[in-house]
């Protein structure tokens, strides 16, 4: 088992959320001078109106703790302007090292940086590209496929959760989902388990400085997107890496 192998259940648990991420921004596609405005406006309407958004606040911070066959670490998702800024950080621990690894879109690329080794790599992305939004309408269409269950539900940080459960590609999962947002999931593949618990949300626009920035001098590698994989994320973890 690779030595950052949670990492990679936590990048896996980003995209398996895009999947489920419907697109209804025809409208703005047709527009390409307007369409930033658009977005935003959109989502101010939206949240006025409680239906669904990306997030159902304007900017906050979530945490999670993870676990993977015993090996912990965390994710740390900041947001403004309901999600069109997002940043991920994920940290673990390992035999006296840190690692450091900050996910974020940027001008329709998708970066991946580790941040002790000062290097990354980036891959470009549509404008509907979106993360950590589970679609639930979207979902509940394509339940058939994955073979997707409703198995009640129950609160979460005292966020009245509706849970799911799914099977493909050979593993089992479960999701807590809030308002759009997965609050709690959990997994399985030959023998591995594996869990993502949010353990602090809140509201706030007290955000780090610069989060949603590329750091500067930072070596950065463009993959071409039909040859982004987890191989590319384990990559993070060679051991003769830099730092």
């Amino acid at each position: 088992m690779r030595k950052y192998f949670i990492l990679s259940f936590a990048l896996l648990f980003l995209f398996s959320c895009e999947q489920f991420t419907g697109s209804n921004n025809d409208n703005e596609k047709n527009d390409a001078s307007g369409k930033k405005q658009e977005k935003k406006e959109e989502r101010v309407e939206v949240a006025a109106s409680g239906s669904k958004i990306k997030y159902p606040f304007k900017s906050g911070v979530i945490k999670y703790a993870n676990d993977a066959m015993g090996m912990k670490s965390t994710l740390t998702v900041y947001f403004d302007d309901y999600g069109d800024k997002e940043c991920a950080v994920s940290e673990i621990a390992m035999n006296d090292q840190k690692m450091t690894m900050r996910s974020l879109v940027v001008d329709n690329y998708l970066y991946q940086l580790a941040m002790e080794q000062g290097s990354g790599s980036k891959v470009k992305v549509d404008d509907n590209f979106q993360t950590y939004l589970f679609d639930t309408n979207e979902f509940e269409k394509r339940m058939a496929e994955v073979k997707g269950k409703k198995l009640g539900t129950e609160e979460v940080l005292g966020k009245p959760c509706q849970i799911y459960s799914m099977e493909e590609n050979g593993a089992v999962s479960k999701i807590w989902v809030w308002k759009n947002v997965v609050l709690k999931m959990t997994a399985t593949q030959d023998a591995m388990e594996m869990s993502m618990l949010a353990v602090d949300i809140k509201e706030t626009d007290d955000l780090p400085k610069g989060i949603f920035d590329i750091p500067q001098g930072f070596n950065i590698e463009e993959i071409k997107a039909d040859d982004y994989s987890n191989e590319d994320i384990d990559d993070f973890d060679d051991e003769n890496a830099a730092g």
